[in-house]
């Protein structure tokens, strides 16, 4: 650890007097916290001494050590212009920030403690700070005296904490009151209620407790956000119909909720007949006014119906990137038998990329006389004529698309649309727009040697692949397919991950054209 404070203090040496940037991580012994604290303790002081050249510090660490940060003068954070901070909650630290918090059930971020609350002065001693990162905050928003007109970068969530420790949530009618105060905006991310723990009633009892949005509150204009990411943890419900957004280019929205089933009106509890969803997508406001201005798109589209989802597709008329990604924590729901009439899966509830999706996506494109003939893979489907001849060139879905990425169900229903929408998006007469990436998770119940090799089937068809970034992969799963893996679900990551976009090319906040980050 000595060698270490040393190799640190030269670097800071060798910067002299210029602006620095730098990352802390301080992890906590959880069997003895005194064990290594004076080291940790020596090479803090160190990066401290230098706070007036920060520019740029993003540091994951004890309540302890965030709070002496918080309490530096306007003097120490002169050059500050990035803030981004992760608090590090154990279970022993839950007594100590009980009183601070919100308590187990989280509370309301926009609402304060009491009158004791101390202010973080922090945010408006420092004159430059332009970006600001804040995850697991153990603080209300009133307590945070922020210059939110100088924000253009605003991160407000947190990653996973152990369960049951004290948190903060940020709800929709909250987050609207914080973004009203944001004018100059150009990226954003925030987490909305609460995204680890749901109602596993199919009816969503429990939910409707939430702070509704007042229907006659102002709309919020944001004109210079071109970035935004909503991890939905509670349902956001009219939240979208209250932004503005002329400007919007690229989007995530990732989503802890699941299509909830309801029966028709005038429907006996226990009758056979088909549920239906309760509601369209709340996302369908915002792409109806600004999906043509989107150009990359990360969703998560197991909250939609196939409807939905075909509705939006033919929304975002200029999108190039574009990837699919399902919550997968969410699958054993499936197998209540309210999604299932007569013992079959109702799969008009599932948002899925359908045979009919794969084909009002595959572009119309003349068939060479000496190509193979398709009829022979596609049996009762039909050739490529009738695939690609379904629809008319104006009703293409996804016409500029150029990088793709998506999970599928049931490989052996869809492979064959699969190969005939590669082959249509890679021909020459698609040479402005050729798909350069395309990524495919397909979940299957067989063996991988079950199921069509994709890139020997193009080769076969005389598909030109060279310069495109091909990924075909298949996981096992041992349940339904058509309805989705119940054995899979992704741990989430307990260290530091700075969503910030810097200089990186590539989507919002380090989305990938591929699944790598989420596998």
């Amino acid at each position: 650890m000595h060698e270490y404070r040393a190799a640190i203090e030269a670097w800071i040496a060798r910067a002299a007097k210029f602006p620095l940037t730098i990352s802390v991580h301080q992890p906590q012994n959880v069997s003895d916290s005194t064990k290594g604290k004076a080291e940790q303790n020596s090479i803090l002081e160190t990066v401290f001494q230098v706070s007036k050249q920060w520019r740029s510090i993003q540091i994951a660490a004890p309540a302890s050590t965030l709070e002496r940060v918080l309490a530096m003068s306007g003097h120490d954070l002169e050059s500050l212009e990035h803030f981004a901070a992760q608090w590090s909650i154990s279970y022993r630290a839950q007594s100590a920030l009980t009183t601070a918090g919100a308590g187990a059930g989280g509370g309301t971020a926009g609402e304060g403690s009491g009158p004791s609350s101390p202010a973080i002065t922090l945010f408006s001693s420092a004159p430059n700070l332009k970006r600001l990162s804040l995850q697991n905050i153990p603080h209300t928003i009133p307590q945070l005296h922020v210059q939110w007109h100088n924000i253009t970068e605003l991160i407000l969530g947190e990653f996973a904490i152990p369960r049951g420790a004290p948190r903060h949530l940020l709800f929709a009618h909250r987050a609207l009151d914080v973004l009203e105060k944001c004018p100059n905006l150009a990226r954003c991310r925030l987490t909305l209620g609460n995204p680890h723990a749901f109602s596993l009633s199919p009816t969503g009892g429990g939910h409707q407790q939430l702070t509704q949005i007042d229907e006659s509150r102002a709309v919020v204009r944001l004109e210079y956000l071109e970035c935004l990411c909503i991890l939905e943890g509670d349902p956001l419900g009219s939240f979208f119909k209250f932004l503005e957004l002329p400007k919007l280019k690229e989007f995530v929205f990732k989503t802890a909720q699941y299509p909830r089933p309801s029966l028709e009106p005038g429907l006996a509890q226990g009758s056979n007949n088909t549920n239906t969803m309760t509601a369209a997508s709340c996302l369908l406001p915002l792409l109806e006014r600004y999906g043509e201005n989107i150009e990359k798109l990360r969703m998560d589209e197991s909250i939609m119906s196939v409807e939905d989802l075909e509705k939006c597709f033919g929304l975002l008329k200029n999108l190039t990137h574009l990837k699919l990604t399902r919550r997968s924590c969410i699958r054993r729901v499936w197998h209540s038998r309210t999604f299932r009439r007569g013992g079959q899966t109702n799969l008009n509830l599932i948002g899925s990329l359908t045979r009919s999706i794969w084909e009002k996506m595959t572009p119309k494109v003349p068939v060479t006389p000496g190509s193979i003939d398709p009829v022979q893979d596609l049996g009762s489907e039909g050739g490529m004529e009738q695939v690609v001849s379904c629809h008319r060139d104006s009703d293409l879905l996804l016409p500029k698309l150029t990088s793709f990425s998506c999970r599928v169900h049931a490989p052996e229903l869809v492979q064959d649309h699969v190969i005939q929408f590669l082959r249509a998006r890679r021909h020459p007469s698609c040479a402005n727009t050729l798909l350069k990436n395309f990524a495919i998770m397909f979940y299957s119940t067989e063996p991988e040697q079950r199921y069509k090799n994709i890139s020997g089937e193009l080769a076969k068809r005389g598909v030109n692949t060279d310069g495109m970034a091909l990924d075909v992969r298949y996981r096992r799963t041992y349940g339904d397919s058509l309805v989705g893996p119940n054995d899979f679900i992704v741990a989430p990551s307990l260290r530091p991950a700075w969503p910030t976009t810097e200089n990186r090319r590539g989507m919002f906040f380090g989305v990938g054209d591929f699944y790598d980050e989420d596998e």
